[in-house]
């Protein structure tokens, strides 16, 4: 998982990510599909990039998806 929060920066990663030879694929969970692209590489590996950002949630250092 991949956050990126500037709109602008997101389609230019999403963009580098298919010239690299990743595929766009449909997300596994639905949620992602509504928040982001899901892309798969050559191993079948996948990779979701998020359109917004990661912030912490409290002192164990877990964090969430800000809103």
């Amino acid at each position: 998982m991949v956050y990126v929060p500037d709109r602008e920066v997101w389609a230019r990663r999403c963009a580098a990510l298919l010239s690299a030879g990743f595929r766009e694929t449909p997300s596994f969970n639905p949620y992602w599909d509504q928040r982001g692209r899901t892309f798969v590489d050559a191993d079948g590996y996948r990779l979701v990039v998020e359109r917004d950002s990661w912030a912490p949630a409290g002192p164990a250092g877990a964090g969430k998806p800000s809103t």
